[in-house]
């Protein structure tokens, strides 16, 4: 799987393909959503699952109060940020 979010964007040689003899297939996981609700709506409650489970752990980078909402709107834009930026309400 390669992905980003933020931080590096990976790259794959363009012959891995064909010395391996496998397929490159991309997926846009919002538009797959967009297509596809009834199963969107199944994978989003298996990953809750799996979250409340504690199976799923997302990296937190920072957690910032809602007054710092710039801030965290600029961190969460940085490509240097690496996980979440969490807004917390009081």
């Amino acid at each position: 799987m390669v992905g980003f979010a933020g931080g590096h964007v990976s790259a794959l040689k363009a012959n891995l393909s064909i010395i391996k003899g496998a397929s490159l297939i991309g997926v846009d996981f919002r538009q797959f959503g967009e297509r596809n609700t009834e199963k969107r709506i199944e994978l989003e409650r298996e990953v809750v699952a799996m979250w409340c489970d504690g199976r799923v752990k997302p990296l937190v980078n920072r957690t910032l109060p809602l007054e710092r909402f710039a801030e965290a709107s600029a961190l969460a834009q940085d490509r240097a940020t690496v996980g979440r930026v969490v807004l917390t309400v009081e």
